[in-house]
């Protein structure tokens, strides 16, 4: 059996571990890694086209209820892990010198908001309009690293940044070396209108000396990461697949800090999307998750 295992970034190491795992187990089942992000991921596991992959949230819930980019609810996506890793908080950046003291300062401004497709963009979108600024028209979508090159070079007011605040982040160090950045939150009515809005979504807060900048906490807003996964995959298999996750993810945090402190009693709790039943056995026999 081959499983298609949708992946990003350091997802896609945690994909091959998993993969290798149970390439190794008896009888085995073999994993191909498709590089793919959360929207495209729920798409193909709805279609067929992928058995399992990471899904940021909001995606799965907005896919689950038809809502947003969905325009229907799905009916094959399930759950594998309801929270995997760190969250991963959004917060904006702008040059510590500068006026822009707050979200709505951003009117105007040339604020970059994530690659097409990403959460970061769907999420600066809500935020700004819950601030007031929907119409904000100077928005600019490209890849993180162009992005941080032209803050540098002046040519970006702003940018929206979702990270882990446990791994290295170089190019945010970079902006703060050379050029000084201030790194703004949102204010609670903000907060609780994106999370209405895109449901998953979680709070949190940045403490004070992130980055060697923060001289107060920040409060924002976060993703969460799941794994979801087809519905009408075998129990056994699914279960075989969450005990490979769960006996690996200690390794894997070892060497990728945004897979450090997973939990599986978090990983088990009830969500809006529910869990495989093979993962929801798994769960149960380790004392997760209580009927």
């Amino acid at each position: 059996m081959v499983l298609r295992f949708g992946a990003v970034g350091g997802w896609i190491e945690l994909a091959k571990r998993v993969g290798a795992a149970l390439a190794r187990s008896s009888p085995p089942i073999l994993v191909s890694v498709i590089e793919s992000g959360s929207p495209g991921n729920i798409r193909g596991i709805e279609s067929g086209q992928i058995d399992l992959g990471v899904g940021a949230s909001p995606f799965p819930e907005l896919a689950y209820l038809g809502r947003g980019e969905f325009s229907k609810p799905t009916t094959h996506v399930r759950l594998i892990a309801g929270i995997i890793g760190i969250p991963e908080p959004m917060f904006i950046v702008v040059a510590r010198g500068g006026a822009i003291r707050s979200i709505g300062d951003l009117r105007g401004k040339r604020v970059w908001a994530g690659n097409p497709g990403w959460a970061t963009t769907r999420l600066s979108k809500v935020l700004l309009g819950a601030a007031g600024v929907a119409d904000q028209k100077r928005i600019e979508n490209s890849t993180y690293k162009e992005a941080c090159d032209k803050f540098l070079a002046g040519m970006l007011d702003a940018l929206f940044v979702g990270t882990d605040l446990k791994s290295p982040n170089p190019r945010l160090e970079k902006l703060r070396d050379e050029v000084g950045i201030r790194i703004l939150g949102y204010d609670t009515d903000i907060r609780a209108e994106a999370m209405k809005k895109l449901p998953g979504l979680i709070e949190v807060t940045i403490p004070k000396g992130f980055l060697g900048v923060l001289e107060e906490p920040v409060a924002t807003v976060a993703f969460v990461h799941r794994i979801v996964v087809r519905d009408d995959l075998p129990e056994e298999v699914i279960y075989r697949v969450t005990k490979a996750l769960w006996e690996n993810i200690d390794a894997l945090g070892r060497d990728l800090p945004e897979f450090s402190q997973s939990d599986p009693r978090k990983a088990a709790a009830k969500t809006l999307v529910p869990l495989h039943p093979g993962a929801a056995r798994y769960y149960r026999e380790m004392g997760a998750l209580k009927d």
